[in-house]
């Protein structure tokens, strides 16, 4: 019974990441509840921090969609406080707990929330915490996401030539330095794979 509902909740969470990355939000929103709802019965690899952690990625995504080109609507301000509400609270809970890698992905949605909503200073906090803390804990594979939102907010602020010279770690150069000189695609030092912007 126990491996089922873990498989459940899994399952659920899985398609809710997968429904809200290709826009079917609703749907999302669904599975994502009942993928909250197993976690609390039964603590898996997606337990209920994880999931709303997703649940606020899902916000980010809701705001993103309901922005019009030239600025936020009532909808999208209202999606950027559920989010961000959502990322502070699982980000509490961590700090608390000691729950890093979630703690580092809830950092990383607020950051890139603030940043869709124009607060690019509050937004590069977040994200220079995440990046520090993965630095630190040698979690290597969201050093590129994190490397290019940092240097996307500092093209922005005009921050380009210190931090290029300043940070420690050759993937977030590579992406500031690649990002400064602009182009379709970005690769983090000579690597394979292209990260759009």
């Amino acid at each position: 019974m126990k491996r089922r509902v873990v498989r459940c909740n899994n399952a659920h969470n899985l398609l809710g990441i997968v429904l809200g990355d290709i826009g079917r939000f609703d749907e999302a929103a669904m599975h994502f509840g009942a993928a909250y709802q197993y976690a609390i019965v039964v603590p898996s690899q997606f337990g209920n921090w994880r999931v709303l952690a997703n649940m606020a990625n899902l916000s980010r995504k809701l705001e993103q969609a309901a922005r019009t080109p030239c600025h936020a609507t009532q909808e999208s301000e209202q999606y950027f406080t559920a989010g961000i509400k959502t990322s502070e609270r699982v980000e509490s809970h961590c700090r608390e707990q000691q729950r890093l890698l979630i703690l580092i992905d809830a950092l990383s949605i607020s950051g890139l929330l603030l940043t869709q909503h124009g607060h690019h200073q509050e937004a590069h906090k977040e994200l220079n915490e995440a990046w520090s803390l993965a630095c630190e804990h040698k979690l290597r594979a969201t050093l590129p996401l994190l490397g290019l939102e940092l240097g996307r907010i500092d093209v922005i602020n005009g921050n380009i030539e210190r931090r290029n010279h300043d940070r420690v770690g050759a993937a977030r150069g590579g992406v500031v330095s690649a990002f400064a000189k602009g182009g379709g695609a970005v690769r983090i030092d000579g690597g394979d794979s292209p990260i759009a912007r």
